[in-house]
C-alpha cells in the first residue's frame, strides 16, 4: 500500500462545522482500535449539527463500520455527538456525484481541488 495515498485520505476537505477536528479524532481511535482506524482512513466525512456523517467508499469498510461494536467504539470519541454511516454511493454535501460513483467502483477517489495533482 502506498503510504502517500493513506496520508491524503486522513485529511479530507473542509467541512461544515469547523470545530470538529478529524485528525484528533483519528489519533484517538488509532490509539485503541487499529482496525477501526484503518477503515476510517478510507472514508470521507462531514460533521454537522452535532453528527459525524461517514461516507465509506468500499463495501468492506461499510460493513465494518456498521458493526454494533464499531459504532460503540466510535461514539466513545465523539463527546456526545452522534454518528451516521451512509450507504455506498451517497455523497457528502457539496461533493460531485460523478466522483462519488467512480470512488464506489475504484475506492478512495477524491477530487484534487484547485491544484493539479501532477505537475
Amino acid at each position: 500500500m502506498n503510504p502517500e495515498v493513506a496520508e491524503e485520505t486522513t485529511t479530507p476537505p473542509a467541512n461544515h462545522d469547523s470545530d470538529f477536528q478529524w485528525a484528533k479524532f483519528l489519533d484517538a481511535v488509532h490509539q485503541d482500535h487499529e482496525g477501526l482506524f484503518q477503515q476510517l482512513k478510507k472514508t470521507q466525512y462531514y460533521f454537522s449539527d452535532n453528527t459525524l456523517h461517514l461516507y465509506p467508499t468500499m463495501k468492506f469498510t461499510k460493513k465494518f463500520l456498521d458493526r454494533p461494536n464499531s459504532k460503540q467504539n466510535l461514539l466513545k470519541y465523539l463527546d456526545g455527538a452522534s454518528i451516521s454511516i451512509h450507504e455506498l454511493g451517497e455523497t457528502k454535501p457539496g461533493e460531485d456525484p460523478t466522483i462519488s460513483q467512480i470512488s464506489a467502483i475504484m475506492g478512495g477517489v477524491q477530487e484534487a481541488g484547485e491544484e493539479a495533482p501532477f505537475e
